[in-house]
């Protein structure tokens, strides 16, 4: 017997909330700039914060298989709207004002939840191949400029801009074009909320269709 997804316990109210949700964080970096990361402010993820935290190699951008209380520290200050290039008096004091108070699990949890949001419209890898062929930020720096027109004398200035958008904005202009040429997309939140409930529902009528044997009373 197949399944009737509105059927599905859970299944329509998950993906509601999921498909309001992926709306809020769209609207954001039209409404604000800034965000917060378990209370601690945080500017909107940006292409510059991307490649600043790829040159320092962090575990949150899958450099190492560990997290510390440092990596965590080091994201928090690059994405902080204090942070100063250079300033380690800044960071120092950045560092102590949120360090004791800031519960560690919660803060790793933050950050990924962060992550996800900010690059939930992004596709970097190509259907055919394992690894992008160019950066993030060439691949969208060049496709926008293309779509808008934009020369070679104003590219310096378009190309600092680009850097200093959300992402979240620019997989956005980047989806507009390449929907207007045609390709379609799905929504990530929502799409894995349906996902789930439906996988949960397949599980629960196989089990119903099959059940296990009892566990066996004795040791080995």
């Amino acid at each position: 017997m197949g399944l009737i997804l509105n059927q599905i316990p859970g299944l329509t109210e998950a993906v509601s909330a999921a498909e309001a949700e992926e709306a809020a964080i769209r609207e954001l970096p039209f409404i604000g700039e800034r965000t917060d990361i378990c209370g601690v402010p945080a500017k909107l993820f940006t292409l510059w914060h991307w490649m600043m935290l790829r040159a320092a190699r962090s575990p949150f951008l899958g450099y190492g298989s560990t997290i510390d209380g440092s990596d965590v520290m080091q994201f928090l200050w690059i994405v902080s709207p204090e942070f100063v290039w250079g300033d380690t008096e800044k960071r120092d004091a950045f560092i102590a004002e949120i360090a004791d108070a800031l519960p560690y699990e919660d803060a790793v949890d933050g950050i990924r939840e962060y992550l996800a949001e900010s690059m939930m419209d992004l596709i970097t890898r190509s259907h055919d191949s394992e690894a992008p062929v160019i950066s993030l930020a060439a691949s969208l720096i060049h496709r926008i400029a293309a779509a808008y027109g934009i020369g070679l004398n104003g590219f310096a200035a378009f190309r600092n801009e680009i850097i200093h958008m959300p992402l979240i904005e620019l997989a956005q202009y980047r989806r507009a074009i390449l929907m207007d040429a045609g390709q379609k997309f799905g929504n990530s939140l929502s799409g894995a909320a349906r996902r789930h409930h439906v996988a949960k529902a397949l599980a629960t009528q196989k089990q119903v269709a099959h059940p296990s044997a009892p566990a066996l009373d004795f040791q080995i």
